[in-house]
């Protein structure tokens, strides 16, 4: 479809200039006017239907991936993964520990669990995970020093585990499941909400004053899509024991 509107538009080009090259051979004081308005057309559509040619193609490469927006830090994205939230019937959580989000959020998760039939399915990190020493080393060279040591990592992931534990108590008739991260390092985290799914990569400085970003992606048709490669390689991590369901 794109070539065909690209060969349209070039016709159309190649016919209008043939027309303002055919007028400006009338010696007719007139046709000078006909030349310079019809090139003045010519261009404009040219400029115009270029531009959109290649913003249809842009558009078309984000429809493809299922992106739609784009937060610039996490923080710019949790009123709106929060509001969702309310409204949602599915949600999934994939992180190493999340105490920040998870105390920012527990009024909201809470309420979203005692309603009938959602579902809450929550990925964190195993305390035995052969990654939290790699991590630990290295993010305790920042500023922060101690706080990000790997035995500050192992008491952050049972803290939260342990606040998450009364959230049973909550949705009898709704589910929810935490599973644990056995041996994989953390390449990114993610928060699933129904259709939406907001992708945030990790950093590899060790410095806590990078804020990553994060991008925002839709369900779509399309099995190309983010959402579908997330949720694909979720699968491939439970049948591979990656992931262990507590």
């Amino acid at each position: 479809m794109f070539f065909k509107e690209k060969y349209i538009i070039w016709m159309i080009i190649s016919i209008s200039f043939l027309t303002i090259l055919i007028f400006s051979l009338i010696n007719e004081p007139w046709s000078l006017i006909v030349v310079a308005i019809l090139s003045s057309i010519v261009s404009s559509f040219a400029v115009s239907a270029f531009y959109n040619m290649e913003l249809h193609n842009t558009m078309d490469k984000y429809e493809k991936i299922g992106m739609v927006d784009y937060f610039e830090t996490f923080e710019e994205a949790q009123e709106v993964i929060r509001k969702k939230i309310e409204k949602a019937k599915k949600v999934e959580i994939y992180l190493m520990y999340g105490s920040t989000f998870f105390k920012s959020n527990s009024t909201t998760l809470k309420q979203f669990l005692a309603k009938t039939n959602s579902s809450l399915t929550i990925f964190l990190y195993n305390t035995n995970n052969p990654f939290i020493d790699s991590y630990g080393n290295h993010w305790s060279k920042d500023i922060a020093g101690d706080e990000y040591n790997s035995k500050s990592i192992v008491k952050l992931i049972e803290q939260v585990k342990s606040n998450l534990s009364s959230f049973t108590e909550l949705g009898k008739n709704s589910s929810f499941e935490i599973f644990e991260i056995i041996e994989s390092p953390i390449s990114y985290s993610y928060y699933i909400v129904d259709d939406y799914l907001f992708f945030v990569p990790s950093k590899n400085t060790r410095s806590k004053n990078l804020k990553p970003p994060v991008l925002f992606f839709k369900k779509t048709r399309n099995k190309k899509t983010m959402y579908y490669k997330i949720q694909k390689e979720i699968e491939l991590m439970k049948s591979s024991n990656e992931l262990k369901k507590i």
